[in-house]
């Protein structure tokens, strides 16, 4: 069953790399692979106490029991029950895994000490079998290794270094991917300076990183090895120094073009506001009586036009307009915002007592959006609630609700579920940003009756 990925560079690293990434347990970031030109699936892992060395373990093992692999677990420090808890606590279904073959826990003494001392070549033929073993039901193998047992009175620093080496080779012409794990705390740095030689990929920190500092066997091992630490210092020195010059001409760029954004942004509503406010003026002229339905909409177009400026504006600069802070009761308001809504059939119910540190202004935008969004996907006689939560508010509605395959692009500019709705693809992501200049998490979910919920939560409050 095993993919035959071969030599170096094969499609095992890509998705040990890719399913780390996509972990929702590895909260770290995960260098891409662009330009790397060592591929074999080799890792250490350089972590400070048991959280840290977990944190990258369980999204590992548990990335290879959802690919099919094999995982095999060598621990050391840690207990076999500690593993498997930690794991049960990462989501692992711990007790089917070791069930069916797919988790296997092994000590050091069945292992890398299974002869009684540790032997480089005798390890290697080991993992060889337990390879072979695994690909004849799985779909490769995938190896775990504490290493404290290093530390012990065998083996010798080379004979590890050189065991690391080799399982380079190892894994470069197998369907296998391994982490080895070092607690920095306990190795001396000499130790860990050769970890860092000997292994393509660290973890650390969170972070998965490819090894400027690696060093292929055949050049650590060599006579010229001096030579090739002096090519690889420079070229690192080099690569560092570009990476660093385009990345601050990049930001300059970024900065350059956000100005002329911002400028045009300001251009745009004042060319937009003069009209607006001419014809604002003109039609509080025009005696209602004459014509309610006309002069009404007319007012109301020109209000939205309006309110969209401010939108626009907010979602362009929005740290910049949106930062003044005064105390608004949420109740207030929401029925101030629910006002301007163009839905005589639809109902608002306010249940909210909370005042919080806002724009007042803003805010009032962000439940006007709210409110459109509710009644444009909802229909007319959609009802709205606004209510506390414990740290936050809510605002929910009775109507169809957004599917949850939509929920995060719905923030999107521009995006809309329905092009031909009324709707400029902008609301929600005023409501988005919003909420990111505040500090606020807003969290899409369906409400009791099948609509639309809002939860805003971590809102500062006025006790």
């Amino acid at each position: 069953m095993g993919t035959g990925r071969g030599p170096a560079g094969g499609s095992g690293f890509a998705s040990a790399l890719g399913g780390l990434r996509e972990s929702s347990a590895f909260e770290g970031p995960v260098e891409p692979l662009d330009d790397h030109e060592h591929g074999n699936d080799h890792f250490a892992l350089l972590y400070e106490g048991c959280d840290e060395q977990f944190a990258a373990a369980v999204p590992f093992v548990e990335q290879g029991l959802e690919r099919g692999e094999r995982v095999l677990y060598v621990v050391d420090e840690s207990s076999e029950g500690a593993v498997r808890d930690a794991l049960r606590a990462g989501g692992v279904d711990v007790d089917g895994a070791v069930e069916s073959g797919a988790l296997v826990v092994h000590g050091t003494h069945d292992t890398y000490l299974r002869d009684g001392a540790f032997d480089p070549d005798a390890m290697i033929s080991f993992l060889a079998e337990a390879a072979d073993d695994a690909l004849s039901s799985f779909e490769g193998l995938r190896i775990v290794g504490e290493m404290t047992w290093v530390l012990g009175d065998d083996p010798e620093v080379e004979e590890v270094i050189e065991y690391e080496a080799k399982l380079n080779d190892f894994l470069a012409e197998r369907d296998a991917v391994a982490l080895c794990e070092y607690n920095v705390e306990r190795f001396s740095p000499a130790l860990v300076r050769d970890v860092l030689y000997t292994h393509p990929h660290i973890i650390s920190e969170d972070v998965v990183a490819h090894n400027v500092y690696y060093t292929p066997p055949e050049e650590f091992f060599g006579p010229d090895a001096a030579r090739y630490e002096v090519d690889r210092m420079k070229r690192a020195l080099l690569e560092g120094t570009r990476t660093r010059v385009r990345l601050e001409d990049r930001t300059a760029e970024l900065e350059a073009q956000s100005r002329r954004v911002d400028r045009f942004a300001n251009t745009l509503a004042h060319e937009l506001r003069n009209p607006v406010q001419i014809g604002q003026g003109y039609s509080e002229q025009i005696p209602r009586e004459a014509a309610p339905e006309v002069v009404d909409s007319v007012r109301s177009a020109f209000d939205r036009i309006d309110d969209m400026v401010d939108v626009l504006l907010a979602l362009v600069r929005g740290d910049d307009v949106m930062g003044e802070r005064t105390d608004v009761p949420l109740a207030a308001v929401a029925r101030e915002a629910w006002d301007g809504v163009d839905a005589p059939e639809a109902s608002l119910a306010v249940d909210a007592d909370r005042t919080v540190r806002a724009d007042g202004t803003y805010l009032r935008h962000l439940f006007a959006n709210l409110f459109e969004n509710a009644v444009t996907h909802g229909g007319s006689d959609v009802t709205v609630t606004v209510g506390d939560l414990p740290d936050g508010f809510v605002v929910a509605d009775d109507g169809a609700g957004i599917p949850a395959a939509d929920r995060e692009a719905v923030f999107e500019t521009g995006y809309t579920t329905d092009p031909g709705r009324r709707g400029s693809g902008l609301g929600l992501a005023y409501v988005d940003e919003f909420a990111r200049v505040y500090g606020w998490t807003c969290t899409l979910t369906e409400s009791g009756s099948g609509g639309a919920r809002f939860e805003f939560t971590g809102v500062d409050a006025v006790e």
